[in-house]
This record gives structure tokens, sequence and C-alpha cells, in this order.
């Protein structure tokens, strides 16, 4: 009888064996299932805003991968903030006006070095933007995570397969276009100063607006300033 006993134990620590192991891989599938659908809501959202998984529907280290996934981006759109203010710049605006002028010229001295270490800062700054939409940044993050190889490979998966990488590309694209755009603004503002103060003893400062001694000045100095307002 003691025999059967201890069969009954037996089978009985099986069969919780088997539930167990049963109900942690329908529990993982679940948890992944629920994961994916998260990160796919969760890439609709503009990434340049303050994005949030606001409805998480997992628990535990997949929780974490969410976290994981919101604190990448979050850094990201606070590098953005950081490259967005050089375009609010309002000295930057006023370089070319006649107030900078009559105040910094006829050599321009402080307004070309503050231009040409902004535009350092700013590609600087930028690069750093641009680097969260490489593949190399993302991984090197995921590596650098507390989180097992097994959930970092699944926070790979979520970054790249669920439509964040795809809409990070797309990111990248208007980034790349505002780069050149702010770097002309840098470069034609470069050349206007520089143009003035070749020619210094050739203009001047009459009824508030400025006035060439020649018209083909005139015309170089239009040609030069359209560049940076267009």
């Amino acid at each position: 009888m003691r025999k059967y006993k201890y069969l009954y134990i037996v089978l009985f620590l099986v069969l919780l064996v088997v539930l167990f192991v049963g109900y942690f891989f329908i529990n993982r599938e679940v948890q992944e299932e629920r994961l994916a659908s998260d990160v796919l809501e969760f890439s609709k959202q503009n990434l340049l805003d303050d994005v949030s998984f606001s409805d998480s529907n997992v628990t535990g280290d997949y929780l974490v991968v969410e976290e994981s996934i919101q604190s990448y981006l979050s850094q990201f759109r606070k590098q953005f903030e950081i490259v967005n203010s050089y375009s609010q710049d309002e000295k930057l605006k006023s370089l070319l006006s006649v107030s900078n002028y009559m105040e910094d010229g006829p050599n321009f001295s402080t307004s070309i070095d503050y231009l040409s270490e902004q535009k350092e800062k700013f590609n600087q700054d930028m690069d750093t933007l641009l680097s969260f939409c490489e593949k190399s940044s993302i991984q090197e993050f995921i590596q650098g995570s507390d989180l097992s190889s097994y959930y970092q490979n699944l926070f790979e998966d979520m970054m790249f397969n669920y439509g964040i990488y795809d809409k990070l590309q797309n990111v990248k694209e208007s980034l790349v276009q505002s780069k050149d755009n702010l770097n002309q603004i840098y470069d034609g503002s470069l050349e206007v100063l520089s143009f003035l103060s070749t020619y210094q003893n050739d203009w001047k400062i009459e009824n508030n607006e400025i006035q060439f001694s020649t018209e083909d000045l005139v015309n170089q100095y239009t040609s030069l300033t359209s560049l940076v307002q267009s």
C-alpha cells in the first residue's frame, strides 16, 4: 500500500511540473502577444512628442522591455529639443538686421564668431540626434540594459520589427533636411557678413536702411540675403 502511496505522490508531483511548465509557456506566449500589440500601438505616436505606453497590458520583464523602449525614445526626444532650440535662436535671426549692422559692423567679428561657434555646436548636437536613428545605437542601448539575453532579444525584435525603427527612419529623413536648411542659414549669414566686412567702405545705414555705393553691390547683397531668407 505504501508503494502505491509513493507512486501517487510522484505522479502528483509530475502533474504539477507539467502544469507549471504548461502555464509558463502559455503565459509567455500571451505576454509576448500583448507586448507586440502594445508596441504596435505605441509606434503610431509621433516620436518627436512625449510618447508613452499609456495602456500597457504586460507585467514583469515584459513591462521592463516597454519601459526601456520608452526610455530610449525619451532620450531621443530630449536631444531633439536641444537641436530644435537652435532654430528658435533669436540672436541668429537678428544678425542680418540693421541694428546689428550698426552695432557690430563694419567688421562683424563678434557676429562671425557667434555663427561659427553655433554652427559647430548645432552639427555636433544634430549628429548625436541622428545617431539615435541608427541600428548600432539601438543595439548598444539594448546591450547596456539589465535585461537577460532573452528579453534583450525580445527588446530588439520590438524595436526593429513593430514600427518603431521604420518611424525613426522617417524622422531621420526630415532631420537631415532640417540640418541642411539650418546649415544653409549659418553659411549664408556668414557669407553676407563677410561680404559686408569686405566692402565695409562701400555701404552705410541711412533712414534705417542699408545703402550701397554701386548697383552691383546692391545686387550681390540682395542675392546673398535671399539665400538666407528662402
